[in-house]
This record gives C-alpha cells, structure tokens and sequence, in this order.
C-alpha cells in the first residue's frame, strides 16, 4: 500500500516539474522585460503561439455564462480567471451592464488579450 501511495506523490511531482519547466520554456520565448515576462498577458501568449485566437473567441463567448466558476482553461495548461479579466478591464465590466450583445463582445474581446493566465 505504501508503494502506491509514493508513486501518486511521485506522479505529482513529476507533473509540477512538466508544469514548471513548460512556464520557464514559455517565459523564454517571450522576450520581454522581465516583469512582464513573469506575468504574460493573453496577447503576449498569442504572440508566441501559446494561445490562438480561437482559444480566446471560445473565453470571449464563454463570459456570459461562465461568471460564475473561478478557472477557465484556456490552452495548453494557462487558465483565466474570467472575472478578474472582466474586473480589470473598465470598458468591459460597462459593457456587460448593457443590453447590447455586440458591444458586449466587442469589449470582452477587447479586455481577454489583456488579462493576465496563470500556468497550471
């Protein structure tokens, strides 16, 4: 049983390595100042391909009905807190107070890209 058991722990391990290594990989390629590079926004993802543009259509669709959870999963292991994103960003938190669903997603598009994911 205790085998079972340190191999989990190992498995997890393994994981937050695979996890860590990929944010330093991802963190390289930015080529930005430092803090900056250590806190990327969506649009600084989908310069080096981490996030497309699809990933974040599908995070600007799902706002409205996703305000609710904490975590969205994005891409490739980076997840979005919607309603930080929403908070954030002044013209979309208007928007959503109207009655008017294009400019709505207009200015949820407009704040996604300058959000901040986190990795994991």
């Amino acid at each position: 049983m205790r085998l079972l058991g340190a191999g989990r722990q190992h498995s997890q391990a393994e994981a937050a390595c695979s996890r860590s290594r990929r944010l330093m990989d991802v963190l390289g390629r930015l080529q930005e100042p430092s803090d900056r590079a250590s806190n990327p926004t969506v649009s600084d993802l989908r310069k080096i391909s981490e996030v497309t543009d699809d990933d974040i259509i599908a995070a600007v669709e799902a706002i409205p009905g996703d305000l609710a959870s904490e975590a969205y999963s994005l891409a490739k292991g980076w997840t979005l807190d919607l309603v930080g994103a929403v908070a954030s960003h002044k013209a979309s938190q208007n928007a959503l107070r109207t009655d008017r669903d294009a400019y709505k997603r207009d200015m949820v598009r407009t704040g996604i890209p300058l959000s901040h994911p986190v990795m994991g």
